[in-house]
């Protein structure tokens, strides 16, 4: 007799083989037209948000903090916009321009300008009480469309964002900042003139080398740490007495010198029985650190795991492990978003050692699910919920047409060939759960998910519609809970005995900074501007959609950080676009809200 488990795949392979044959869709229409089928069918708009008692309101925001005079002329020998541009924003940092610089930029007689805020990002987040401390990073959206698609892009300049790398790479490229926000009573305290010009470790002399991200926050035993990138590549940290905010210095973890690393990217910090935690990447892997120092010591750390990829988020589970969900080291193609293990915490308190570095082990990958290998994603936020660890994916749009092209280089590159390989190889968000890992392996659900998936025949040069690696359809709904254009699992937080998600969604991108979307997705795209916040109420029910239009800004595409204080639920928001100044009309710039 055949088992119910064999009977479920013999079915679903024949459902398989039926929508292959009803849609040999290469014969019978274009491959674009498919794919854009595909996804219009396995893709619902986002439903109305639910009836809630939350509330949110802005309780800090970017200002400008340069004068944006026009994009750098490659053939002026004197660099006359150039300079203009860039010793406005040298001539104000680390601060805002000040009201008579900001009069002197709209109205200049010689020369006018526009006001310019490039601090995109709250990108790091902690609290500590009634202070919530974040960290920045300026013109995220120009520093992907720098990094991730090859050859430098040419200037880009719209009515929302300008980019400009290719002919002056400061336009791009500045030195982060920090802030504490005290709750009590209501006052942003900018902590960066604190380390600049003091530290060389943020700016050096000269503007040689400076940190253009923090990209994470942590705190504990009065420390509150901020870490982020150098123009090197190396991770750095600056480290605040959370009480006196008085500065306590900085480490370049550069592995010279006597210190550690080489590290080359930090993302997250979490607090578990009384011990820091932080992950970072290395040149071919991660590690995962635990704070070893004091206030007046803070620059030891233990390394306690070693793990086969960059440590995007990580989250100590019921079970008493903690997991890792990570990014593949430098976008390795060859290689895919995992989740990894920790052995069990112990002692007392409950923690890990030195000696557990070598035994974490690998208990789950994407291609367990994903069948398309140039479909690249990694691993998005990760939380112990309800005796769950839920779990979702992050997908950078274009990448997958970047690693189509490598992968398929034999490919045809008509133009129809080329808006299919971006539709067949782009993922919105899965997210799975999972009680824990079993004998060395992660049995999961797929919660939201499509049953088929895109996969393309490097022989036929074509693409067909096969099931998914899990065989398993989304329990609550299509991936992108629903949403085509939820590109990033970006933030998770337990608040109010509820599991909240944020998301990036790039549908306001198909503005401008993505070139050659299909008509028919760019449609689409504007009932969805602005990223998502969605609600688990219980383990036993789909999500809730609490807004999908940005928190009240349709130009905040990203919620980056999402943290849970004592009395409300602490909201990071994402908006690259630095030529949006007019605070009443969906302006650009970092944005931080309570959320109760």
């Amino acid at each position: 007799m055949t088992s119910y488990p064999c009977k479920l795949k013999i079915v679903l392979r024949l459902l398989t083989a039926s929508v292959c044959f009803i849609l040999p869709l290469h014969a019978q229409t274009s491959q674009t037209n498919m794919l854009l089928a595909y996804w219009a069918l396995d893709s619902t708009a986002p439903p109305t948000p639910v009836h809630t008692t939350y509330g949110w309101n802005v309780v800090a925001h970017a200002n400008p903090d340069e004068c944006f005079y026009g994009l750098s002329d490659p053939t002026d020998s004197l660099n006359t916009i150039k300079n203009l541009n860039n010793y406005s924003f040298i001539g104000a940092y680390p601060n805002d321009l000040s009201p008579a610089v900001l009069a002197r930029c709209t109205s200049g007689t010689t020369r006018a300008g526009q006001p310019k805020i490039n601090q995109a990002y709250v990108w790091g987040l902690t609290v500590n009480g009634s202070d919530v401390w974040f960290s920045t990073v300026a013109n995220t959206l120009c520093l992907v469309l720098d990094g991730y698609y090859g050859a430098a892009p040419n200037a880009t300049l719209t009515s929302d964002y300008v980019c400009d790398y290719k002919n002056n790479a400061f336009e791009d490229f500045k030195p982060a900042r920090m802030y504490v926000y005290n709750a009590t009573t209501q006052t942003l305290t900018d902590l960066t003139p604190k380390v600049y010009p003091t530290d060389a470790n943020l700016v050096a002399p000269m503007w040689t080398n400076y940190v253009y991200g923090l990209r994470s926050a942590g705190n504990y035993g009065g420390v509150v740490f901020f870490g982020g990138l150098n123009l090197t590549g190396s991770v750095v940290m600056f480290a605040f007495n959370s009480a006196s905010k008085a500065y306590l210095g900085s480490y370049v973890f550069d592995g010279k010198n006597g210190h550690m690393g080489p590290y080359t990217n930090i993302r997250q910090w979490h607090v578990y029985n009384g011990q820091l935690y932080t992950g970072v990447a290395t040149p071919t892997g991660g590690q995962i650190l635990r704070w070893t120092g004091s206030a007046s010591s803070p620059w030891s750390f233990a390394i306690v795991g070693n793990i086969g990829g960059d440590p995007a988020y990580f989250t100590l589970h019921s079970d008493n492990h903690i997991y890792v969900s990570t990014w593949p080291v430098n976008l390795n193609l060859s290689s895919t978003m995992s989740v990894w293990m920790s052995p069990g915490l112990h002692g007392y308190p409950a923690q890990l050692t030195t000696s557990d570095a070598p035994l974490w082990k690998s208990v789950w990958n994407l291609s367990q699910y994903e069948v398309e290998p140039s479909a690249v994603q990694g691993g998005g936020a990760i939380i112990s919920y309800g005796g769950y660890l839920y779990f979702g994916t992050m997908h950078v749009p274009g990448t997958g047409l970047v690693a189509f092209n490598a992968i398929y280089p034999n490919a045809p590159k008509t133009s129809d060939a080329e808006e299919a390989a971006f539709l067949g190889s782009y993922r919105p968000i899965v997210i799975f759960r999972s009680k824990g890992a079993v004998n060395g392996n992660l049995p999961v659900q797929l919660l939201y998910g499509n049953l088929f998936l895109p996969k393309f025949n490097s022989s036929t040069n074509t693409w067909s519609l096969v099931l998914n690696n899990l065989m398993q359809f989304g329990i609550y709904g299509t991936a992108g809970f629903g949403n085509f254009f939820n590109n990033y699992t970006w933030a998770a937080e337990v608040y109010n005995n509820q599991l909240f998600f944020g998301t990036m969604d790039f549908s306001y991108l198909t503005n401008g900074a993505l070139q050659g979307i299909p008509a028919f997705i760019q449609s689409r795209a504007q009932s969805s501007y602005g990223a998502d916040l969605w609600c688990f109420t219980s383990t036993s029910k789909p999500a809730a959609l609490i807004d999908g239009n940005g928190l009240g800004n349709i130009t905040s595409y990203g919620i980056r950080n999402l943290v849970a204080g004592p009395d409300r639920m602490w909201v990071g928001m994402a908006n690259p676009m630095n030529l949006r100044s007019d605070q009443t009309n969906n302006p650009g710039g970092w944005k931080l809200l309570q959320f109760k």
